[in-house]
């Protein structure tokens, strides 16, 4: 993961919000394996509306796509080893 990978979503995620897609932001942000921020795009209530606004922030900030995608990396990572866990023991009970 680097800077350059957050600022391009980051960019990607603002061009989308800025033509009124918040739906496709958040399909954008799962679609990179990131858990995109929760929040209701049909309920018509002022704590809907609040939660809107928080992912729209949360989707065009550069320093959140930054920490979300190292917890990604960390996942990733964590699913690496557990593999190779499995596989080490798998070979070790075959012999």
């Amino acid at each position: 993961m680097t800077n350059d990978e957050a600022i391009m979503h980051t960019k990607a995620c603002i061009a989308m919000l800025d033509a009124g897609k918040l739906s496709e932001a958040l399909a954008y942000c799962a679609a990179q394996r990131v858990d995109p921020p929760q929040c209701s795009l049909t309920a018509d209530s002022p704590n809907a509306h609040r939660l809107r606004v928080n992912a729209m922030e949360h989707l065009s900030d550069e320093a959140w796509w930054r920490k979300r995608l190292a917890i990604r990396t960390r996942r990733d990572a964590e699913m690496d080893r557990m593999k190779q866990l499995q596989v080490q023991e798998n070979h070790d009970s075959a012999h």
